[in-house]
């Protein structure tokens, strides 16, 4: 169904609150390959997702070691690694996402509402607003 309505240019949101929300093994692939960006909170096993956004490549280096001492020699590679690091969407901080799009991923910090002071005490919430003074009629022709 996500193809054929995006093959009509609609757009459509979908909210599951885990990866196999969106149907069975095959029916979630489908879905996601059909998926121009994805929007990523905090889940349990972001795997699959994460792996939407794709790899890069890393220097990766290791230095070896004897009865725990460093012997001085150690050893660099080129490795591929995933530009979305699934350990990050298991546990981001509050407002923290991820976004996902054409083979690419950023983490994304949603603002905060902006937080209101209560009311003074004693103040009704819910009051009436004041009336607001009427304007005098303008004398002669309105020029636009």
């Amino acid at each position: 169904m996500v193809e054929v309505v995006r093959s009509y240019g609609a757009a459509v949101v979908l909210a599951p609150q885990r990866f196999d929300g969106l149907g069975g093994p095959e029916a979630s692939a489908r879905i996601l390959n059909s998926a121009h960006t994805i929007i990523l909170h905090a889940v349990p096993e972001p795997e699959p997702i994460v792996k939407a956004a794709g790899t890069r490549m890393a220097t990766e280096w290791s230095l070896q070691q004897e009865r725990g001492l460093s012997t001085d020699v150690g050893s660099t590679r080129s490795q591929h690694q995933l530009r979305v690091d699934p350990n990050e969407v298991r546990r981001p901080a509050p407002g923290m996402c991820f976004v996902i799009g054409d083979c690419k991923g950023q983490k994304v910090q949603i603002a905060p509402p902006p937080r209101h002071d209560a009311p003074p005490a004693g103040q009704d919430v819910l009051a009436p607003p004041e009336p607001v003074p009427e304007e005098p009629e303008p004398e002669g022709p309105i020029r636009l």
